[in-house]
């Protein structure tokens, strides 16, 4: 964090741009500036709007309903364990690709082909096309 000279905001430069986190009259030690910062820093650095924290569905509260739901399918032993556990793997893969914190709402299109990008250089393409088809499965069931 850094002072603007120019304007008496602090400031921190991510990805060539700069961005403002409030006056230095009115934090002067910026401990409220640097709180900011922290809130924002993965959507800066990813390259994202930063977004209000919002009371809203998350992404790791999705994922653990829709794996509930499949939980309770398994036992009543409509639906054998492997294809669970495809389903543990692929929610484990979207609360580590889209954060767990992060709203369902602030999910937009860019976020999906990101995925999908790093699932076909991670694994082969048979089982990349595979999972694929999987990855949507929490969001699909919600709607």
């Amino acid at each position: 964090m850094s002072i603007h000279k120019g304007t008496g905001y602090w400031c921190k430069k991510v990805r060539r741009h700069v961005f403002y986190f409030g006056r230095v009259a009115d934090d002067p030690k910026g401990s409220n500036a640097l709180e900011q910062w922290l809130e924002q820093k993965e959507d800066l650095i990813a390259g994202r709007e930063p977004r209000a924290k919002s009371d809203g569905l998350t992404i790791a509260d999705l994922c653990n309903h829709f794996l509930a739901h499949k939980e309770q399918l398994r036992d009543n032993g409509e639906l054998s364990p492997r294809p669970f556990r495809g389903h543990y793997d692929t929610c484990a893969t979207i609360v580590q690709e889209f954060k767990a914190g992060r709203a369902v709402t602030d999910l937009v299109p860019d976020d999906f082909c990101k995925l999908r990008d790093k699932l076909w250089k991670s694994t082969c393409k048979r089982a990349a096309r595979r999972r694929g088809n999987r990855q949507l499965s929490p969001f699909i069931s919600k709607m």
